[in-house]
């Protein structure tokens, strides 16, 4: 039974890349960044929970919360089956009833000026962000200095339409890593704000007329991969030591060659254990739609009481529905990102399981137009994505997301009308 659940998850994941080959650019790329977290996280996470239980394999990919039950495994299996078609049943409705835009072309003054508003706005951004790292950080500085990511992001997509000479383009692309490095490295968050930007470029290449042969393609994704992998694992000792990757890695060889290299993405990528977690913590643990409500207004205020020290939505997760759903576990300050269907399941089961995927269904949708528009729009996408952030968490999560993109929004429509002299469209 479980296997063939496995199959039906699978399935929802074709489903998936299905929609995507239907879907615009934009659209298209968080999808298939979406199907490789799917992939990760309940395909390849789940087999190797069941390598790990059924060859007594010491890993700590194996839950013991779950054990041997495979009712429990299977309970959880088909709340993820449930989740996952919702949301691509979401998407699929909502293309259907959409008109396709025509692709834009930019005039040559429409360029100069997309150009200055992502300069302008990226060098608030790094300023702002150097700011961050100093005594003199504040509230406006810590507003704006996301826009060095987005604004990165932003220029990595629509490349084309920025006329930047070749001296101008290392001077950005130099300016920005350097600050994003230093950022990352203070914060300790090096998986979303590193990762990100080396995904979009990716991405760029493959919708960039030389890759539009199948072999090409393959190159790039098998590239992707197999950069990703041991960058990722460079990145996880960075952050919480050799160590610790070892005791992630420890008898990874035991599994299946086809696995065992995804040991240590698939305890990063971990949605199918916060799936666990709510549902042996319980539908309630937090509360229910008011409290649901609640936590997306306090998430969407523009100077939320989850300020710089206080406690986020993702550490609040892990120390009452993880610590409720492990016995005898210890409080822990590690914040988690709970996705759609472990927060789903939380408010009232399975009623708002389905509501809370149609919700980030459509969401999908919105950020995948606005990655189709102009520099304004695909840097409020990028916000909206969070440093991947809308891969991986609820509606609770991204709200704080679309809080900050849509601050970086007022000041980059401001930025256009009062100091480009142009109309905001």
């Amino acid at each position: 039974m479980e296997y063939l659940i496995l199959g039906m998850l699978l399935g929802s994941t074709i489903f998936l890349l299905a929609i995507s080959l239907k879907s615009n650019s934009g659209l298209r790329f968080i999808l298939l960044i979406l199907a490789g977290y799917w992939i990760i996280s309940f395909l390849i996470r789940p087999s190797l929970f069941l390598f790990a239980r059924d060859f007594d394999i010491n890993n700590v990919l194996y839950d013991s919360r779950i054990g041997k039950n495979e009712t429990d495994f299977n309970s959880i299996l088909i709340r993820i089956v449930l989740g996952n078609f919702v949301f691509c049943a979401t998407v699929s409705f909502l293309l259907l009833k959409s008109k396709k835009i025509p692709k834009r072309i930019f005039e040559v003054r429409e360029k100069v000026v997309e150009t200055r508003l992502l300069i302008l706005s990226l060098t608030v951004g790094l300023f702002s962000s150097l700011l961050e790292l100093t005594s003199l950080q504040n509230p406006v500085t810590k507003s704006l200095s996301s826009l060095a990511s987005f604004c990165f992001c932003a220029y990595i997509w629509n490349r084309d339409i920025y006329q930047l000479s070749r001296g101008k383009e290392l001077l950005l692309i130099s300016a920005t890593l350097i600050v994003i490095f230093s950022v990352a490295g203070t914060s300790g968050h090096f998986k979303g704000v590193l990762l990100t930007p080396v995904v979009v470029l990716f991405a760029r290449y493959l919708k960039s007329s030389s890759y539009q042969n199948i072999v090409g393609r393959f190159l790039i994704l098998s590239s992707l991969l197999f950069t990703l992998i041991p960058f990722f694992t460079y990145l996880q000792e960075k952050r919480l030591g050799s160590g610790a990757v070892d005791r992630f890695l420890n008898e990874s060889e035991k599994f299946p060659w086809f696995l065992s290299p995804f040991t240590n993405l698939a305890i990063r990528f971990d949605q199918f254990a916060r799936v666990t977690d709510a549902y042996y913590a319980g539908v309630g643990i937090l509360g229910g739609y008011g409290e649901w409500l609640h936590h997306i207004l306090v998430s969407l205020e523009w100077n939320p009481s989850s300020g710089r020290n206080s406690i986020s939505f993702g550490q609040q997760w892990n120390q009452q529905v993880t610590y409720a759903s492990v016995p005898g576990s210890r409080l822990s300050s590690v914040s988690l990102a709970q996705g759609m269907i472990g927060e789903g399941w939380i408010w009232n089961g399975f009623i708002s399981l389905i509501l809370e995927c149609l919700l980030m269904g459509a969401l999908f949708y919105f950020v995948g137009q606005l990655l189709e528009g102009r520099t304004t729009a695909v840097i409020t996408a990028f916000g909206v994505i969070g440093n991947s952030t809308i891969f991986e968490a609820g509606t609770v999560q991204v709200a704080t997301s679309v809080s900050a993109a849509i601050k970086n929004l007022l000041f980059l429509i401001i930025l256009k009308k009062w100091f480009l002299g142009t109309k905001h469209d």
